[in-house]
């Protein structure tokens, strides 16, 4: 898969869209609710979140980190 490097307003989309949800979400229900951005910058984004700890999966579900849900409950993550 060849992407442009990681666009931070999709980096933010995708963050804003997970954070809270502890019972995460799968990458095509992911996919769905960023319809409007290509598929191929919201899986680079997925990945780089993961490989930057701000997520994490399990099979096909992604989860936001303890430090992301944490940093959000200071008020530190404004999107």
């Amino acid at each position: 898969m060849s992407v442009e490097p990681i666009d931070p307003a999709t980096e933010s989309a995708v963050v804003d869209h997970m954070l809270g949800r502890t019972r995460g979400l799968s990458t095509a229900e992911l996919l769905r609710a960023l319809r409007d951005v290509e598929h191929d910058h919201t899986l680079a984004a997925i990945e780089s979140l993961i490989a930057a700890g701000v997520l994490s999966r399990t099979g096909d579900r992604l989860y936001p980190t303890v430090a992301l849900a944490h940093l959000d409950s200071l008020g530190m993550v404004c999107i």
